[in-house]
């Protein structure tokens, strides 16, 4: 199994961060309990210390632009795997102003900013391997 987390290189570092944050939380958020359970949450730590992680590889990946982003999404869609997207109207303003913006979009005018997948390790392997690691 795998984490993707995908970024839109044109976004700052410190936005890309809060944006990972973001699809993270909402990754395991919307995640059914045999799903939570397969992502596999465990305690590095030890007595009172709780440093829990998942034991899978989160790969932090760097996409062009917003349409490299969707042929990824494209392609998470058609296999069935769970994910979730952020996109340019969940940066300004309030989230009840970020949830009227986005959902006055179609699908062809989303600007993506992002893209968190948890899937098996192959799954996207040739969607993936034409992006660069987010360094």
């Amino acid at each position: 199994m795998k984490f993707y987390v995908i970024i839109n290189k044109k976004i700052p570092t410190g936005n890309a961060i809060n944006i990972a944050s973001h699809m993270m939380t909402g990754l395991v958020a919307t995640a059914d309990k045999p799903l939570i359970d397969e992502m596999q949450v465990i305690n590095y730590g030890f007595e009172n210390h709780n440093h829990r992680a998942s034991k899978w590889p989160q790969i932090i990946l760097k996409a062009k632009n917003s349409n490299q982003i969707k042929k990824v999404l494209s392609e998470v869609t058609t296999l069935g795997l769970h994910h979730v997207t952020f996109t340019s109207t969940m940066i300004e303003g309030g989230w009840q102003v970020q949830v009227k913006n986005t959902q006055a979009l179609s699908d062809e005018e989303i600007e993506y900013m992002g893209l968190a997948v948890f899937c098996d390790s192959n799954a996207l392997d040739s969607t993936t391997k034409k992006l660069s690691l987010y360094q």
